[in-house]
Formats: structure tokens, sequence, C-alpha cells
């Protein structure tokens, strides 16, 4: 029987400060959206483990993919050690409960709440947080509502409870090797892959910090990184993007090929009644990809690479939006009186 430990948490928790980045090992918080159970995150912290890094996971209790940055502001979470398998330390999940524990079952904490949840199992800050490795891509405008990127996105933001710490959200994208309803073993070698090559990354960073004299990442900043799930002979490379337009699906058009397609979704009405109330399913429509020159990670994750996409978290426009909107505004203190 596991111990449980209820905590109540309000969101600006504390503030640590980060560890040194120029160490051999670092700390690192592993979270996910695809649950405490997922085999990205367990291939990852063993991966990271070998290379000399100490990992501590706290992941939800179930899946909670698409759960963008979304957390439960001063609720009450319910961690429990992980204790399935042999061996297994520094492991907990996290779910959202409250304090009639008996009377509501727990649902899956998020990745932002794992977050949070995370300060009060570690005795100080990460040196790094990672989140994933996710079994989907997250290129394009799934960004918007991934878990995995919202996670890591969150460790950068004043959301965190901890200051300063470099994130990195790791995706898989299933859907170019094999028939989507068959995995296989190959298959599951490819989240083998995805791992030594975040560790090769880690590596990288931890260099350039040395002989640069800065912290593993720019402050503020989350790496996305999206890998095909193709044998390693088959990787193309890797390549340094910008955030595409297009989300993508694997789909049956009854070839047996399952090409893969850019797509957006669009409302089908499948009942109203009298009062107005309607009932809607969101319908995939498929539209053209063109990020070539845009030089977008959606197209060349479908070609076979791997992408990395710096995001920072700061939805502020962009200075030369900004200053259109100011301009379009006009005497901001004459919009407290009529004309």
């Amino acid at each position: 029987m596991v111990r449980k430990l209820v905590v109540v948490m309000a969101v600006f928790m504390f503030m640590m400060p980060g560890g040194s980045f120029g160490q051999e090992g670092l700390g690192i918080l592993l979270i996910n959206d695809d649950g405490i159970d997922a085999r990205g995150l367990h291939t990852l912290k063993e991966r990271l483990e070998e290379a000399g890094h100490t990992v501590t996971v706290v992941a939800p209790s179930g899946n909670a993919s698409a759960s963008s940055s979304a957390t439960n502001l001063g609720g009450t979470f319910l961690i429990e050690p992980y204790d399935k398998g042999d061996a297994i330390e520094n492991e907990y999940s996290v779910s959202r409960t409250t304090f009639q524990q008996e009377a509501i079952d727990p649902v899956p904490g998020t990745p932002a709440d794992c977050l949070i949840a995370s300060a009060s199992i570690l005795d100080s800050a990460p040196d790094l947080i990672i989140s994933g490795i996710n079994d989907q891509h997250n290129t394009g405008k799934a960004v918007q509502f991934s878990g995995t990127v919202g996670g890591a996105l969150s460790a950068t933001s004043k959301l965190s409870p901890y200051d300063k710490v470099p994130s990195i959200s790791v995706n898989l994208e299933g859907i170019f090797f094999s028939d989507p309803d068959e995995a296989s073993a190959d298959f599951e070698k490819v989240f083998d892959d995805a791992a030594d090559f975040t560790v090769n990354l880690i590596k990288r960073l931890q260099e350039s910090a040395v002989s640069g004299g800065g912290g593993l990442l720019p402050q503020g900043i989350t790496l996305n990184v999206n890998y095909p799930a193709r044998p390693l002979e088959e990787i193309k490379g890797v390549r340094y993007r910008r955030q595409g337009d297009t989300y993508l699906v694997r789909f049956d058009d009854g070839t047996g090929e399952y090409p893969v397609r850019s797509i957006r979704s669009v409302p089908e009405v499948l009942s109203q009644d009298e009062s107005g109330a309607m009932e809607i399913q969101s319908v995939v429509t498929i539209i053209d990809a063109n990020e070539t020159a845009r030089r977008a990670d959606t197209e060349d994750l479908v070609d076979g690479y791997i992408t990395i996409v710096p995001l920072d978290g700061d939805y502020t426009a962009r200075s030369g939006d900004r200053g259109n909107v100011r301009r379009r505004i006009g005497a901001l203190n004459s919009l407290l009186h009529e004309d």
C-alpha cells in the first residue's frame, strides 16, 4: 500500500534559484501528459540516469493530453509514490482531489499541476525540466493545446514555483512509421533513439553553457523537439526551425498507405433543439501545408527530420504589430471619456 499525501497548494508557492549548469550530472525534473505509466517517460528517465543525471519524475496519475498549461489554481493535489515495478525510485503521480477525498474520485493532474506539485517533493530547484517523451508529435498549432509543450512552457513562466529553470519538450511522432493501429518492436525502439537524442542535446547545451559562461538556455526559453518515428538510419538530419501553422494527422485513404496531411477542424452541427442548444462535432478538413518558405517545423518532420523550435511562451504580439495596434487605438486617455 503506498503512502498517500494530500497537499493543498497555491500556484505561487515559492521561488528557488536554479543550480549549476556546467556540472557533469544535472538535477532533472521529468514531467509528461501521457501519465505516470507512459513508455516514453520511463525510457527517458532510464537514459538520463545512465548519462549520470539525477532524475525525479512527477507525472499525472493518468492521461492528461491536450491540457495545455491548465492548472488547478489554489486546489488540492494527491501525490502518491509510484510503486509499480522493481527498484523504482523518485517517481510520483499527481491527481486532483478535494478535502473530502472519499466523496470524489481523483482525476489526473495536468503537467502544469505536476510542475507545481514537484515543489513539495524536491529539496531544491532542478537544473532542467523536461516534458515527455510524448507519443505524438507537437508541431505547428498543436503547441497551443499540447499538455507536453504546455508543461514545458509553464516551467519557464511565472506559473513555475522555480526561478530561471530552462525546459525541453520532447515529442515522438508515430504516424510516420507503420499502421497506427499496430505497434511494432521497431516502433518501440524509436523511443530509445529519441531518448538518446535528448541526452545528446542536453550534453551539447551543457558544453556550450560552460564555454559561453551562461545557462543551458536563455532565460524563459523552451526547446520544442519533435522526433520522427523512423529507424535511426532513415533520419535525414536535425533542423532548427520556427513553429509552423498546421497540425498533422495520418488517415486511412483505403490504399493501406495511411498518408499524412495537415488539418484544421471545423464544427458540424449534429442536432439543435428549440432552445437553441446545439450538439456539434469537430470535423477534420484536409488543407495543404505550404511551410517551406517559412522554414517551419511541420513539413520537415514529415520529410524525416528531427526539428527543434525555441518557444518563449510570451503571448505579447511582435513589436511591429504592437506599434500598429497602438496607432490604431490612438490617444489612450481619451478612451475614458465620450467624444
